[in-house]
């Protein structure tokens, strides 16, 4: 595929997510994860939620912490997935959550890790279609 289509599918990505340091000083205080839905109309919903039976998107936020950027090299060191609050997240809105709320303590993530003495250690966080939608299956990143 051409280079410029990941530009178009950034650009026009309908969930926006943001990792928000609290505190400045070394180790990372606290982190936060600013979730915005840029839909017009749908809401977000976790599946088997009010707001899904609603007909809200489904979606699954998945986390993993990767060893190096390049796609070719990178090593999973730990992942996983989590729901958003039963409530969901309406279209327009965005919502922010202290990390633990939604995913494993840092500390303790960070400590159960065996990073490699050189390089770096890449925390991605992507939204993925938890339900089958006319236009793409399960597990289709946002």
């Amino acid at each position: 595929p051409h280079p410029a289509l990941q530009e178009v599918k950034h650009a026009q990505q309908p969930i926006g997510i943001e990792l928000q340091q609290v505190g400045w000083a070394a180790p990372v205080e606290r982190l936060r994860l600013a979730v915005t839905n840029r839909h017009t109309f749908a809401a977000l919903a976790t599946a088997g939620t009010a707001a899904a039976a609603a007909g809200g998107l489904e979606v699954a936020l998945r986390w993993a912490v990767r060893t190096d950027c390049a796609e070719e090299t990178r090593a999973v060191l730990a992942a996983g997935e989590a729901a958003l609050p039963d409530d969901g997240l309406e279209a327009g809105v965005t919502m922010v959550w202290d990390w633990e709320e939604l995913f494993p303590p840092l500390e303790a993530l960070l400590a159960d890790l065996s990073l490699p003495v050189a390089g770096e250690a890449w925390l991605t966080v992507t939204a993925a279609l938890a339900a089958p939608r006319p236009w793409a299956p399960p597990g289709h990143v946002l």
